[in-house]
């Protein structure tokens, strides 16, 4: 019997979709965006057509060689033509002067414990209902691995909250 593959996460489609364009509306060529997020070209053109799956950390380089906030580039109203640089300015400021050195990973693990105790979830309730193995949300709580885009994926609506909001700064 064939594997079936899984369908493409619409977080994955929404961040390939808006990073492109940003990487465009910048007037950077891959090579460009390669030489600043210190990331082969053949994966940011398969990250831009939806084709790769994508860690946190791959998504923060590629965010900060755009210089467009992660969180934007996971909301799906996000507008590439109408997006402020100055957001980007305020964006790092708000990182290096109330939460220094703060990466997105941690913001990750921040907002979804902040969320699940919001849901009055626990971490057990969370992996059964996002079908994450036993652990992921321990896992992404306290920073351990570098997760992917499709595995966090069904975290958000567990937690019923837009998808951007994982990674947006409070």
């Amino acid at each position: 019997m064939p594997k079936l593959d899984k369908p493409v996460p619409v977080e994955r489609r929404i961040f390939s979709t808006n990073f492109r364009a940003s990487r465009r509306l910048a007037g950077m060529t891959l090579q460009q965006v390669s030489d600043t997020a210190n990331i082969s070209v053949p994966f940011i053109s398969m990250v831009e057509s939806g084709n790769q799956n994508v860690t946190v950390s791959s998504m923060a380089e590629l965010s900060h060689a755009v210089q467009v906030p992660l969180y934007i580039l996971l909301s799906p109203s996000y507008k590439p033509e109408s997006f402020e640089h100055g957001i980007w300015k305020k964006y790092v400021k708000k990182v290096q002067e109330v939460m220094p050195q703060i990466l997105e990973q941690q913001l990750l693990a921040e907002n979804a414990r902040h969320y699940r105790k919001l849901a009055g979830l626990t971490q057990a309730q969370v992996d059964k209902w996002a079908d994450f193995r036993e652990g992921t949300t321990t896992d992404i709580e306290r920073q351990t691995g570098n997760m992917s885009i499709d595995v966090i994926a069904p975290l958000a609506p567990v937690l019923g909250i837009p998808f951007f909001k994982l990674f947006e700064p409070n």
